[in-house]
């Protein structure tokens, strides 16, 4: 800053640049701020089963998962620190500076990362973006930042399929064909109650599949 009454004039070493004082002057402003390196943050991978976005009884925790903290010193310099969740899906990183950056989980292409910040409970919570798999944070000296969360869930399908039902008996018969080109539209809602709506047509073997989707309740309308 501007104002030598409330900067720091300190150095890493501990020490203040020598300042020449005259005849009857007094110097007030040789001051020194120090930074705490006590600040911690922690958090916890688990099984998201319903895909919620919110650790219910019973939901397992992910043990083994990289954990990359990035970040910045509001004193500046800049790093990132390493970590694997435990048994607990359990994390932490201590000893660390004022600071602000980012937490970043490991990109597992099989896995899908919960809707964030859902219900009122923070402790509960899913707080990972589910584009980026990070949560941003910002730390004060001695502060402790609990929670910081992820749950991820395996994708789930619903497939179908659609023939040529001659005898109208509702069984297909040996005689009666697959139906290529139908539409068929789903409808439901996830696990963290957001709407889902996909539409497909059905294959040369009349069969038709949704991929990839969050655990919930769906239902396939043909036509």
């Amino acid at each position: 800053g501007s104002d030598p009454a409330v900067d720091s004039d300190v150095g890493y070493d501990g020490t203040i640049d020598p300042v020449t004082i005259g005849s009857g002057e007094h110097n007030i402003d040789l001051d020194a701020g120090y930074i705490e390196y006590t600040a911690s943050l922690s958090g916890r991978r688990w099984h998201d089963t319903n895909g919620n976005g919110i650790q219910d009884a019973g939901e397992a925790p992910i043990a083994g998962v990289p954990v990359k903290l990035s970040g910045c010193g509001t004193a500046g310099g800049c790093g990132e620190l390493s970590t694997v969740t435990d048994g607990d899906g359990y994390y932490e990183f201590l000893g660390l500076p004022p600071a602000y950056g980012s937490i970043t989980f490991d990109d597992d292409p099989t896995t899908f990362v919960s809707s964030a910040n859902r219900g009122t409970n923070d402790a509960v919570d899913s707080d990972a973006d589910p584009a980026t798999r990070t949560i941003q944070w910002t730390i004060n000296s001695g502060q402790h930042l609990p929670n910081l969360d992820e749950g991820t869930y395996e994708g789930v399908s619903v497939t179908g399929f659609a023939w040529s039902d001659v005898d109208r008996d509702g069984v297909q018969g040996a005689s009666e064909h697959p139906k290529a080109g139908v539409t068929v539209t789903l409808v439901g809602t996830a696990g963290d109650g957001s709407s889902i709506e996909r539409t497909a047509s059905t294959e040369s073997d009349g069969t038709v599949a949704f991929e990839g989707l969050p655990p919930g309740t769906y239902a396939l309308r043909y036509g």
